[in-house]
């Protein structure tokens, strides 16, 4: 299938109080219709409580609160996602009816960033050692991405893992070690949902560490 890339604008910024305040002014320029609704994405609930600035956003009639739970959701405007993993951000970035992304950095996600263009709003230490994807795993990833189905679950034994596997396990041999975290940032750009980005990361850690994924072929 088609690599997925984002057609929405994204930004992001970091984990402060003035990170929190240029994200939310971001999503809030990019709301485009009065009818259309805001949504703001937090791992839990009991966590956006125990944040003010989080809990005077969700109390706004206009507001949609969502959680990691239900995985999917509809959003149909804007999104402010409130400190995603880069778990998280797999089943943020297949929301339905999204048209603009703000994230408030839960981790690195500096790659993930370059990957879908978004625009820096505000990053409080620009010297940080980077996140790279070695351009030899971009390409497998960006192989399997477009055989694979990518609403399967790859944490069974189906074909779509088995193709992941194999050629993970054939790049490697060459003498590869995989970032886990990399792997895990371009999947979530491109359209791999939470539990298969999850997965990605297992496979990448066992191989590192010598052991093979189960796989048929």
């Amino acid at each position: 299938m088609a690599i997925f890339d984002p057609s929405f604008p994204c930004a992001i910024a970091d984990a402060t109080p003035e990170g929190e305040r240029t994200g939310a002014e971001w999503w809030l320029a990019h709301w485009q219709q009065l009818d259309e609704p805001l949504t703001v994405w937090t791992h839990t609930k009991k966590g956006a409580d125990a944040n003010p600035f989080i809990s005077q956003l969700i109390s706004h009639e206009q507001v949609n609160h969502v959680t990691s739970q239900p995985h999917i959701f509809s959003a149909y405007g804007p999104v402010l996602a409130m400190y995603p993993t880069v778990i998280d951000l797999g089943n943020i970035m297949r929301a339905t009816g999204t048209t603009a992304l703000c994230v408030i950095r839960g981790d690195d996600l500096t790659l993930w960033s370059k990957e879908v263009n978004a625009e820096v709003l505000l990053q409080a230490d620009a010297h940080a050692t980077p996140i790279v994807l070695a351009d030899d795993v971009r390409e497998m990833l960006h192989f399997v991405s477009e055989i694979m189905n990518l609403n399967n679950s790859i944490g069974g034994n189906g074909t779509d893992k088995s193709i992941l596997i194999r050629e993970m396990l054939q790049l490697h041999d060459t003498g590869v070690t995989f970032d886990p975290i990399a792997m895990a940032e371009w999947a979530a750009a491109h359209g791999w949902s939470s539990k298969n980005i999850k997965h990605l990361m297992k496979y990448a850690e066992d191989i590192n560490s010598g052991r093979k994924p189960q796989h048929r072929y």
